[in-house]
């Protein structure tokens, strides 16, 4: 990338130019603006981008225990979508990375459990308190069943649609977790929600290079 002039990303959707804009800032790829075009070709074109309905995914003022629990039930909501996609691509290129996002989302719950689990009297087992969490919310505030519904609309172009989609849900849950630590007073969660953060980074990186494995990428 030339690193003298400004940088201006874009794709079809503006999924994965926000991903690509975002490591290019990160890595100090020029010293002149980076930019992305926000809804992709499709918005450019003027067609009607189509957005969802947004929940408080963790509650306002919520103690340090609360955004714990709050990120632990996001993490079960993203497993299940994860896992639910997996149920319907179980073959590759698709099928084999959604099982990775999928154990991932778990791992990662267990990982809050360890900083909440302290904050809690008599906590139960992490499997006891995974298994009771809904799940049905997503990091960036959208519903399982509305981003099940996005999928299920992938339409002729499953495999570079899912990823994107993928895209989207992984920096929403970055961006989410990276606000979380810049706003923790306390040492624990803020440790927690950075190393979500960059947990949810390196899944951008894992599914920007699974494109290249999608046939209509080519």
């Amino acid at each position: 990338l030339p690193a003298d002039r400004a940088l201006i990303f874009y794709c079809a959707t503006g999924a994965r130019s926000r991903v690509a804009a975002d490591l290019a800032l990160e890595a100090e790829a020029t010293a002149q603006p980076v930019h992305h075009l926000v809804g992709g070709l499709l918005a450019w074109e003027g067609r009607r981008l189509q957005d969802f309905p947004r929940v408080q995914v963790v509650p306002a003022g919520a103690g340090p225990a609360a955004a714990l629990y709050a990120a632990m039930d996001l993490e079960k909501g993203a497993a299940r979508f994860y896992r639910i996609l997996q149920g319907r691509f179980p073959g590759p290129p698709l099928g084999p990375l959604l099982s990775e996002l999928a154990a991932a989302e778990a791992a990662h719950a267990r990982a809050v459990y360890a900083h909440w689990a302290p904050s809690t009297k008599a906590p139960p087992a992490f499997e006891v308190v995974f298994e009771g969490l809904e799940g049905r919310i997503l990091e960036g505030g959208e519903e399982l069943e509305a981003a099940l519904g996005r999928a299920a609309a992938a339409g002729a172009r499953p495999c570079l649609r899912l990823l994107e989609l993928a895209l989207d849900l992984e920096y929403a849950a970055y961006d989410l977790y990276r606000v979380l630590a810049e706003d923790a007073p306390d040492p624990a969660p803020r440790e927690a929600f950075w190393d979500l953060a960059q947990a949810e980074k390196a899944h951008l990186r894992t599914i920007s290079r699974a494109l290249r494995d999608c046939p209509e990428a080519a």
